[in-house]
């Protein structure tokens, strides 16, 4: 296994780290309360990018948003990601943001394929200025790769996952790029709205 680096991200907000390949997070609980100021950049609070055959399992992940900038903000971000598992988790996000752009719990983004999500629980609650989703295709750039187009998501597969938004105006699971073959079986999911 590597090792998980902790470090900036691009846009300067500091994410909990970036998953390389082979790289195994587990039994570790995170939490962070962060607020950012409108400074018109996008926050993330944990981005995997570009990983491979990384395991993310039986962790705790405590994160609470304030924010007011104009970019998005993402909980957990997966970006040109592939092979990868994330397994028994649990994920508590409190969005109190006034972010204006995109609000992301979960994200599958940019060509990222072939990773699987089992048995995580995801409680999502606050009081957002716009509603926070978990996207199982947020599309986006021009990466092609695996046949599937430009900078699509898909061959992913979501198994035995508890989805909790009480969020009013959320969509708790959501495709923004559509559902390329994706596997989705046995799992509930509650919404308030």
């Amino acid at each position: 296994t590597g090792v998980l680096q902790m470090e900036p991200h691009v846009n300067t907000y500091p994410a909990f780290g970036w998953m390389v390949k082979n790289q195994v997070l587990r039994n570790s609980t995170f939490t962070s309360s962060r607020s950012q100021a409108n400074n018109g950049s996008n926050a993330y609070f944990f981005e995997v990018k570009t990983a491979k055959y990384c395991a993310i399992y039986n962790n705790t992940f405590n994160f609470t948003a304030t924010h007011s900038n104009s970019g998005y903000l993402a909980f957990m971000h997966f970006y040109l990601s592939k092979y990868n598992n994330v397994n028994d988790n649990t994920f508590n996000l409190v969005d109190n943001s006034t972010t204006t752009g995109t609000k992301i719990a979960f994200s599958l983004r940019d060509s990222s394929h072939y990773n699987q999500m089992f048995r995580n629980t995801w409680n999502i609650s606050g009081s957002p200025t716009r509603p926070t989703h978990i996207y199982a295709s947020n599309d986006g750039g021009s990466y092609n790769a695996d046949g599937l187009g430009t900078g699509l998501v898909g061959d992913n597969h979501w198994n035995g996952n508890i989805i909790r938004n009480s969020i009013a105006t959320a969509v708790p699971f959501y495709w923004q790029a559509g559902a390329w073959r994706d596997t989705v079986q046995f799992n509930i999911i509650a919404a308030s709205g």
